[in-house]
């Protein structure tokens, strides 16, 4: 343990303190306290000095990041417009490139500065007529899903409703299925399981194992068909726990097959609902996906699907504005051509309606290739069609290229010229154009010298 001093040796020891502290002589105190007064003073006024020399150069830092930040967000906007203008495929891969090089060049930017990123942060129109064109797309596709629903389809209720949260289950082996059985009146063997059980496969007959063919299909793959004496059957096998369920399937798939309107309101809504997701599918994964499967393969039967009907022989302008609105929804102008480019391939009203959407939206001259070609497949070799049939042909395209296939027709080499040219003033006649009509009859009064 250690020793505690006595009293007396406290007492030493502060007479001793007190001794040095008295060595200190007042004057010299009160001589040395202004010199420190004066260099704390001094102290105070660099320390203040500096703290407003760190704060400019901290306004002229967050300017300088700020600037840089802002340049180049023009320069990527800048870039990303001049890129959008080429014809190129993969435009959406370089420029969802930059906007992401300049995204992490804005982050790194906010956390030098601010700590987070600006709202306000420039876009360039192609985005944002992308991101409005996706939101339109899903809108529109969620329109269709509900009009299919009311319109009572074979489709599976819970696999329609699926598309509303998730629209790419539209692309899943089922809905794949499902879109085929729609189309040929069939239904998957697999839902006839799970909804009705192994017995209720008696009243449909199986239309995808072929013993030559296909003989061991995988089983998620087999599809089936009511068969003709499917009401014979049901009454024969009274016993039969889904009568009622069975019953209205078998109604749906006939009102399906049906020629009315009520069959036709559901093709076309399920058309719409397919170009919908297609091009939806595309813009969200234009990385992945080929253009030319999509613009030249996918959509074209779609929209040739939608804008001819079965029972007519000409086009309803109706039908056709319906399809242009559809392409509408194709930002990329190369693409919209693709599809109008890629209808029609087997001939016939198909081949028309190329042409018609062609000439709605574009300007040629008579001397075009193209419009060479619609006159030749208007006009059969040898044999003229009346002038109110090439009139009703000539009627939907714009003023511009109805006078151009009116010149055309004049000079087409498929008639005799005397026959082509009575034929153009019959047409010109038809749809009213008197200037065309007057300019052919003064070509037709010169002299061949003239």
């Amino acid at each position: 343990m250690e020793r505690i001093p006595p009293m007396d040796e406290y007492n030493d020891m502060a007479d001793e303190q007190d001794n040095t502290i008295a060595l200190v002589s007042v004057g010299k105190i009160q001589k040395d306290w202004n010199d420190l007064t004066l260099r704390v003073a001094q102290s105070e006024t660099e320390r203040n000095a500096l703290a407003q020399e760190n704060k400019a150069l901290r306004t002229l830092l967050e300017r300088v990041i700020e600037h840089r930040q802002k340049s180049h967000g023009e320069l990527v906007t800048l870039l990303t417009t001049l890129v959008s203008k080429l014809p190129l495929n993969d435009v959406g891969v370089i420029v969802a490139r930059l906007m992401e090089h300049n995204q992490n060049v804005a982050a790194v930017s906010a956390s030098l500065i601010k700590g987070k990123l600006e709202d306000n942060m420039l876009q360039p129109a192609l985005l944002k007529n992308l991101d409005k064109t996706k939101r339109d797309l899903a809108v529109a596709a969620k329109a269709e899903v509900e009009a299919l629903l009311k319109l009572d389809t074979p489709f599976e209720t819970c696999l329609l409703q699926s598309l509303l949260e998730k629209p790419d289950n539209f692309f899943s082996p089922a809905f794949a299925r499902a879109n085929r059985g729609f189309v040929k009146s069939q239904l998957p063997r697999e839902r006839i399981l799970k909804d009705f059980g192994t017995d209720a496969l008696i009243f449909f007959k199986d239309v995808t194992t072929d013993v030559k063919f296909n003989p061991r299909p995988k089983p998620e793959e087999i599809m089936l068909t009511f068969k003709p004496e499917f009401a014979e059957l049901l009454a024969q096998n009274p016993a039969c726990t889904h009568r009622k369920e069975l019953e209205l399937l078998h109604k749906k798939i006939l009102q399906s097959r049906e020629n009315n309107e009520h069959s036709r309101a559901q093709k076309n809504a399920f058309l719409r609902l397919s170009f919908f997701l297609e091009l939806l599918h595309y813009y969200e994964n234009q990385s992945t996906e080929s253009p030319d499967v999509v613009f030249a393969q996918r959509l074209p039967p779609v929209i040739e699907q939608l804008a001819i009907t079965g029972e007519r022989d000409t086009l309803d302008e109706k039908l056709l504005l319906a399809a242009e609105t559809l392409l509408a929804m194709i930002i990329n102008t190369d693409h919209r051509k693709a599809v109008v480019n890629n209808i029609g391939k087997a001939g016939g009203l198909a081949r028309i309606l190329r042409y018609t959407l062609t000439f709605r939206a574009e300007q040629l001259s008579d001397a075009d290739p193209l419009t060479q070609e619609c006159i030749k497949h208007l006009i059969p070799q040898g044999s003229a069609p009346t002038p109110a049939a090439l009139a009703t042909v000539l009627r939907l395209f714009n003023p511009h290229m109805q006078q151009a296939c009116i010149r055309a027709i004049n000079a087409t080499d498929r008639l005799r010229k005397e026959d082509a040219a009575k034929l153009g003033k019959a047409v010109a006649q038809e749809l009213g154009l008197k200037d065309v009509l007057e300019k052919l009859n003064e070509q037709s009064t010169l002299s061949p010298e003239r």
